[in-house]
């Protein structure tokens, strides 16, 4: 069976919701012989068969010198963006739709979508996917856009239009028989309903999705199962099946469920310490606005305390890091890798974030990168034994987080992550040598602060992008701005 062909039986197997046949599908493709012209397909198969680095690389290799990624069209740019995002690299993914509008295709504008959801910008994704379903031809494509629009509007706060449009891609999703999106339909206007505190409608919803999604392990059991726990809680007023939920989440990787748990146990009973641990943990602004605003009584404290809250202290609350009050040395590309794995108490943080992070204005290569990013945390965990910190660095279900091996306390504050801030490579190039103006490789180095090997390879990402060009060859060998 040619690749193509696989394609199309995989499509079918995936809207009826049998994924393991699927994936299975994906697996006989040979990745290498893909042509240019079907390389959008096949990756887009990856992503939705859960083989997100595999649809990065088909995507990478039809990148060249010639055939730039902002030569790239909108179709292309929009399913690598969304592999990006899924990879963590959302900041990347933004960049490369920097340029999408209310006007551009549709898998554009959900790929934008998508972005924003990522970092809790509901409201930013709103527009764009009511101009998706409006122009998405395909039947199943615009009722999948219209789920996605009710989840965006109840994560804005309009239960009531998120139940409206739930209500429609139920109905819809019930005549076509298409299972999943049924599923799903449900589960959002379940938890809208739950806004609302109509909590008899939401189990009612929530009961008739369990009936579609089975016994099964997926995601969506789980969101479902999930919601059912956070219900419970809710009518009893006691948080034990919330905790119970969060234990589940934990062990089945569902980390921003994590986050959520905590925000609906503090509707149950406020906590001001547990308010905190929330507010320093998200690294969300939208998230953190919507905090403050459902919990007015709440009060922001100057520093966060991280850990164990005794043993030794390591006070990251300014730019200078201490331990037990003597200042450490540390590289920055260090201290940013730090931070970066603190920076979300919840969600371990993927690959992709590490290295969009780390290295900012670096393009993820999923060939190279993931190598980039064991080095650095190589380094990283060298530098917490040479100073005898009693942290390492856990990777579970190809998620990175700090774990204490001994009682230790991290000081937070909200000035913390400002060394996150800073402007990124290119801009730093841009402001030193300007557009047209030629530089050399070791210009390059002495202006970002970085060796010659970390700035050969931004100065490569930013060629694959379109950043930059490169001039002349060898030893005569220059770079300049577009």
């Amino acid at each position: 069976m040619s690749y193509l062909k696989l394609i199309e039986s995989s499509e079918d197997l995936l809207r009826s919701g049998q994924v393991a046949q699927a994936i299975q599908n994906f697996k006989k493709i040979p990745l290498s012989k893909v042509s240019s012209g079907d390389a959008v397909k096949v990756a887009r198969l990856a992503r939705r068969t859960g083989q997100i680095s595999a649809g990065i690389k088909v995507l990478q290799r039809q990148i060249s010198k010639r055939q730039t990624l902002d030569r790239q069209t909108f179709e292309f740019k929009a399913e690598y963006a969304t592999l990006l995002t899924l990879m963590g690299c959302v900041p990347e993914a933004l960049g490369i739709l920097k340029d999408v509008t209310t006007q551009s295709i549709p898998e554009a504008l959900l790929a934008k979508a998508w972005c924003y959801f990522e970092v809790w910008e509901h409201s930013k994704a709103i527009p764009l996917l009511k101009k998706y379903v409006r122009v998405q031809s395909d039947e199943y494509l615009r009722l999948a856009g219209f789920v996605n629009l009710a989840e965006a509007l109840l994560g804005a706060g309009d239960s009531e239009s998120a139940i409206a449009i739930a209500t429609k891609a139920a109905s819809d999703a019930t005549r076509k028989s298409y299972a999943r999106l049924l599923a799903n339909a449900l589960h959002i206007r379940a938890q809208a309903y739950e806004y609302q505190r109509d909590l008899a409608n939401s189990n009612r919803d929530l009961n008739q999705a369990i009936e579609i999604i089975g016994s099964t392990q997926t995601s969506d059991a789980f969101l479902i199962r999930r919601q059912l726990a956070i219900n419970e809680s809710l009518r009893s007023k006691k948080t034990s099946a919330i905790l119970k939920a969060k234990e589940h989440a934990f062990s089945l990787g569902e980390y921003e469920s994590l986050r959520l748990c905590d925000y609906k146990s503090l509707e149950i009973k406020f906590s001001n310490e547990l308010f905190n641990r929330l507010y320093y943990g998200s690294p969300y602004e939208k998230f953190r606005s919507q905090l403050l605003k459902r919990f007015p009584q709440a009060k922001i404290l100057k520093k966060h305390f991280w850990g164990s809250q005794s043993g030794q202290i390591l006070d990251l609350s300014a730019g200078e890091i201490q331990l037990n009050g003597k200042a450490l040395e540390i590289t920055p590309q260090i201290h940013r890798l730090l931070l970066t794995l603190i920076k979300d108490f919840y969600n371990p943080v993927r690959v992709g974030g590490i290295y969009s992070s780390s290295f900012p204005g670096s393009h993820f290569n999923a060939d190279h990168s993931p190598t980039v990013v064991h080095q650095a945390l190589k380094r990283l965990r060298q530098w917490f034994e040479e100073n005898k910190i009693p942290l390492v660095v856990d990777c579970t279900k190809r998620r990175y987080s700090l774990v204490q091996l001994k009682p230790i306390t991290v000081v937070l504050s909200k000035d913390s992550f400002q060394e996150l801030e800073r402007l990124l490579p290119i801009q730093k190039l841009a402001k030193a040598f300007g557009n047209g103006f030629e530089f050399g490789m070791m210009e390059a180095a002495s202006e970002l602060g970085l060796s010659k090997a970390s700035t050969h390879r931004i100065l490569v990402s930013e060629l694959m992008s379109g950043s930059i060009e490169k001039r002349y060859q060898g030893r005569k060998t220059k770079y300049a701005l577009r």
